[in-house]
């Protein structure tokens, strides 16, 4: 019955609700059902511009805003939550789901799909974008100039030094491959991918053998579960890397700073260059 009255709800809703037509170039009223989105908007838009944003972002192993989202609703992606907000737009994920998002604007919302950096350029692209969507290009222009500014001069600090090795491993040995933002990310910092050696270009598993063959000069976990340390203590009391990679650093990367490729990536590459230049 349960299911019944939800569908009944979510009809009644769609006979009542005003068609809200295209967004403004400066939404006010805005609503993000995506992650990432949630970064962008949370980063861009004034406080009363926010009016719902998704729960992973209330999830501090996820979200660099957990702890600063009081007074802005939740949402898990539903019609029956986001129509009653009534915005001038919603924020969603290029892989947002299809039915979610038709099923949003077949009621008459306006549904933009930004999409997912795998360089600096998109994720400049994607600041622009939300930025011109919001009206918030000033602060979008000024995000965009420092973190620009931030890449040069990590550039000239890294300029002549030897290029590291490093690996990035989450649970079950999952990677992520050369043409990822994770790894355009390190390699800003003065590092290289071992996943290249292997042919990983997207997302794959590093087998431990890989890793201990490969001698990394820094181990990169990146570990979204509750306890960010387990995966590191683990590899580290694994036989082969106690006795095959003494000199390879652990680094323990706070997903919430790299998840997603936006604002806050510059104090993942903050973390990143101080081990470079340890």
């Amino acid at each position: 019955m349960g299911g019944y009255r939800g569908i009944i709800v979510v009809v009644i809703m769609l006979a009542c609700a005003p068609i809200q037509g295209n967004a403004s170039s400066q939404a006010k009223r805005v609503v993000s059902i995506n992650l990432c989105t949630d970064e962008l908007l949370l980063s861009l838009a004034e406080r009363h511009q926010i009016l719902s944003v998704s729960f992973l972002s209330t999830q501090p192993e996820y979200s660099y805003y957990w702890d600063q989202l009081d007074g802005i609703s939740i949402n898990r992606g539903l019609a029956e939550e986001i129509l009653p907000l009534k915005p001038d737009l919603v924020l969603a994920g290029k892989y947002t789901t299809v039915a979610a998002v038709n099923f949003l604007r077949a009621f008459g919302l306006n549904v933009e799909q930004i999409e997912i950096p795998q360089d600096f350029a998109g994720v400049y692209s994607s600041i622009r974008k939300v930025g011109e969507l919001i009206g918030a290009e000033k602060k979008a222009k000024v995000i965009i100039s420092e973190m620009k500014l931030k890449m040069d001069n990590i550039r000239k600090r890294t300029a002549g030094q030897p290029t590291l090795q490093a690996a990035i491993l989450a649970p079950n040995n999952f990677t992520s491959g050369i043409n990822t933002f994770k790894s355009k990310l390190i390699e800003a910092a003065g590092f290289e991918n071992i996943a290249g050696r292997y042919g990983i270009d997207w997302y794959g598993t590093l087998s431990l053998e890989h890793i201990v063959e490969s001698q990394p000069d820094v181990l990169i976990i990146d570990n979204s579960t509750a306890n960010k340390n387990s995966l590191a203590d683990r590899l580290l009391q694994h036989p082969a890397l106690r006795r095959g990679m003494l000199n390879t650093k652990i680094l323990d990367m706070p997903p919430a700073l790299w998840a997603c490729g936006g604002p806050i990536t510059v104090k993942a590459l903050d973390i990143l260059e101080s081990y470079h230049a340890k």
